[in-house]
Order: structure tokens, then C-alpha cells, then sequence
């Protein structure tokens, strides 16, 4: 295989080469989506249909710290708390967490309504 100098191969590889450790089990999931959406458009171009729509593929993820920051400077054992089991968590290991930024906030403005 010849090297290939193409942007998005590189600007992935540096992101999997440069990530902070805490951040690679997100890079991972992301890189597995992505990894099964072009297998799904592969699918769907051997089959001659049309390529069906995606839902927004790039939700912003927040680490524990950054959401407490963003509904209002909670302490993060509060965070945990009241967010178990809600759609916008995700627990991507049992000590990984992250938040989706839009559903962060979709939630805690229904909290303060």
C-alpha cells in the first residue's frame, strides 16, 4: 500500500497518535461509528440504493468536568448522582463517562422550567 497524503487519513492518525490518554476510549467509540457508517454506505453502494440519512453523527461529548462547568458548576458527585440512567450519559467503561452536550442541557433547562 502506497503512503497516502490524503488530509482526513492524516488529521485521524494525529488525533489517535496525540489524544490524552483519558480522551482515546471516546476517540475509539468515534472511530468505531465512523468505522460502521462507511461499511453501511459500502452496503449500501453494492446494492444500488440509495444511501439512507444519517442522524448527526458528531454530538459533542463532554468529560464529567466540563458538563459540571456548563449546567452551573455542580460538583461532579452531583453530576453523577442525578444523571444515572438518563439517555444524554454515556458510560463508555465503568470509570469513563461523557455527556452530550445538547442533552445536557435540553435536561437542565427542563429541571429549571
Amino acid at each position: 500500500m502506497t503512503e497516502d497524503r490524503n488530509p482526513a487519513r492524516e488529521a485521524i492518525r494525529r488525533l489517535a497518535v496525540e489524544a490524552d490518554a483519558s480522551e482515546l476510549p471516546a476517540l475509539v467509540g468515534l472511530f468505531a461509528e465512523a468505522h460502521a457508517l462507511a461499511f453501511a454506505r459500502l452496503a449500501v453502494r453494492h446494492s444500488e440504493q440509495p444511501v439512507p440519512a444519517v442522524a448527526e453523527a458528531s454530538e459533542e461529548l463532554l468529560t464529567p468536568a466540563q458538563a459540571a462547568t456548563a449546567i452551573g458548576g455542580v460538583s461532579l458527585k452531583w453530576l453523577y448522582r442525578h444523571t444515572r440512567g438518563l439517555r444524554f450519559r454515556r458510560d463508555l467503561s465503568r470509570k469513563v463517562v461523557r455527556f452530550e452536550r445538547a442533552g445536557l442541557l435540553r435536561w437542565i433547562a427542563a429541571r429549571r422550567a
